[in-house]
């Protein structure tokens, strides 16, 4: 799967493999790519591999790559200020950045989707999703600075600014509704 992922035609073979979600092709392919997503994602024709991965491979093919690579991002290099160097690197490259753009977006997508009638899987699974987001703020947000300043990362750093006035809007639109909801109790308690 990784040298038909670097190939210019042999990475198509390998996206359409991945979306028909033929087990047990799907999870072999996933598993291959998953562990080697830093020289894949940077690679011209693999990085669209990585991509379907992320997206196109079923919700355990998908949930099996977000964790590859929050471990990419919490990689130990034994020097605190080089922690997660590979991701960054990955976030600041020409295709690498594409990759890490859609690894947002499904973050993002996962904490903002929202069911009624979730299952507690389901809920352990957005609290993870949450836990991620929490992660790869952390992670970006003293580096945006750096990567403001190379063409790719500049991508990638506008996704994660967009990300933080998102959440900023819609914590100050949940604070207006509440106290909406509160003065609503006070009339209705004055009026009986």
């Amino acid at each position: 799967a990784v040298i038909l992922s670097t190939h210019q035609y042999g990475n198509y073979v390998v996206q359409h493999l991945l979306s028909m979600k033929l087990e047990p092709w799907t999870s072999i392919i996933v598993q291959t790519i998953r562990w080697k997503v830093l020289v894949l994602g940077r690679d011209k024709h693999a990085s669209n591999v990585v991509e379907k991965c992320l997206t196109g491979a079923g919700k355990e093919g998908e949930e099996g790559m977000v964790r590859a690579i929050v471990a990419l991002m919490e990689e130990e290099s034994g020097d605190e200020k080089k922690k997660g160097e590979g991701f960054l690197q990955l976030a600041m490259d020409a295709y690498g950045n594409f990759v890490v753009q859609k690894f947002l977006r499904i973050v993002v997508n996962n904490n903002n989707s929202s069911s009624s009638s979730s299952s507690s899987m389901e809920e352990e699974g957005k609290e993870y999703y949450i836990q991620v987001k929490e992660k790869l703020l952390t992670f970006f947000l003293p580096r945006l600075s750096r990567m403001k300043m190379n063409v790719w990362g500049r991508q990638v750093a506008g996704r994660i600014e967009n990300i933080v006035v998102t959440d900023e809007n819609r914590k100050r639109e949940e604070e207006e509704e509440e106290e909406e909801e509160e003065e609503r109790e006070e009339v209705s308690q004055h009026a009986l």
